[in-house]
């Protein structure tokens, strides 16, 4: 599947511009592409330098040794860390590891399986997915108001810390309670808490790769996250890694291929991508299964998780 390795090279590059991040020296045999250096502006590795630097390793080190964060469920950090370390460990996720998941779903041998994709949905409940307790933590959430970007923050901060900081005029009444009540949710093993975590994690880029630059605590939970939801092909991660690398783009309307994050998260739990992916082919004519599977797509996500239709949302920014 040799189209599956170029594609995700090139959206690699995708995400290096819309995440402002620095490309990772190119191994061996990949696209000279990524070869030239920086893509896209400044990322973490080029925002600190100096004392700026030092701080940030200090602060991290402080902060990996202690291991009380919110996310301290994901595992204790290494005792040092670094930006060049984040960029490596994006690097080798977004490229080899998610391209080993979908090359191994589909099948190596062709693109075959992924043409006959909608024989392969069945409508699930979350539980089928992995564990869900405290489900309705996530019910609240997804139904509760929109809260800030900066509550991501509270992420990497010890309980006492983090409850004094979700407060202020420009979060809404509720909006700590549901937050937390999501994290104590991730805590227990729920897997759409987790999934929830990293969508508003990655809802707005800057808040971690500008604003947040030099905390990499948040960038080492970020991609600990990732892995995880990886792991357990979690549909959010994937869903979310098809809208960084096709942004607003329609894919053309006899290209499965150009679908095949969307496809792939619609097939393990991403009830978000099963409504969009359901909107995107109901339409089409060139198999006459499409519209139906669209419609049982958009059917099922909305009987399953109601809460997740219950509001308009903001979803993860686009490049």
């Amino acid at each position: 599947m040799r189209w599956i390795r170029t594609f995700f090279f090139a959206a690699w590059a995708a995400v290096v511009v819309s995440l402002g991040l620095s490309a990772c020296p190119a191994q061996a045999g990949e696209p000279s592409a990524l070869r030239e250096g920086p893509i896209g502006g400044p990322g973490p590795a080029q925002a600190l330098s100096g004392e700026m630097r030092r701080q940030a390793l200090a602060s991290y080190r402080q902060r990996a040794a202690a291991d009380n964060d919110l996310l301290s469920w994901l595992g204790p950090p290494p005792p040092e860390w670094s930006d060049e370390a984040f960029m490596a460990g994006m690097f080798a996720l977004l490229t080899v590891k998610i391209e080993d998941d979908v090359a191994q779903y589909f099948g190596r041998g062709g693109k075959k399986r992924l043409d006959d994709w909608p024989s392969l949905f069945t409508c699930k409940p979350p539980d089928q997915f992995g564990p869900t307790p405290d489900a309705e933590a996530v019910a609240a959430y997804l139904a509760g108001p929109e809260l800030p970007g900066r509550v991501v923050r509270s992420l990497t901060m010890e309980p006492e810390a983090a409850a004094r900081f979700l407060t202020g005029p420009d979060l809404p009444a509720g909006g700590k309670e549901a937050w937390l009540g999501l994290v104590a949710a991730a805590k227990k093993g729920n897997w759409q808490a987790r999934e929830r975590i990293y969508l508003k994690m990655m809802q707005d880029p800057a808040v971690i790769f500008r604003d947040n630059s030099a905390d990499l605590l948040l960038h080492y939970r970020l991609l600990q996250l990732m892995e995880w939801l990886r792991a357990h092909r979690i549909g959010g991660l994937y869903m979310h890694l098809d809208t960084l690398f096709r942004g607003d783009r329609p894919p053309p309307p006899e290209a499965d291929g150009a679908m095949i994050l969307l496809v792939f998260a619609a097939l393990h739990g991403g009830y978000d991508a099963m409504e969009q992916l359901g909107r995107m082919v109901y339409g089409r004519n060139d198999l006459p299964e499409r519209p139906t599977i669209g419609q049982e797509m958009r059917d099922c996500a909305r009987r399953m998780m109601p809460a997740l239709f219950s509001r308009p949302r903001s979803v993860p920014a686009r490049p």
